[in-house]
């Protein structure tokens, strides 16, 4: 039996205006997901030394 091959191919829209692909702004973070991310952060270092 033959393995089948698939190549996957990105297109961009011709009704795109600005033909960009990937990441196109970033958003800010809030103080809360700041907040979050720096908790979660203290909790996993706390349990990798465990």
């Amino acid at each position: 039996m033959r393995k089948n091959v698939y190549k996957i191919r990105w297109k961009t829209s011709k009704y795109r205006k600005d033909k960009r692909t990937g990441v196109l702004n970033s958003i800010p973070r809030s103080d809360y997901i700041k907040k979050l991310f720096q908790e979660e952060e203290k909790r996993l270092k706390v349990k990798e030394l465990k």
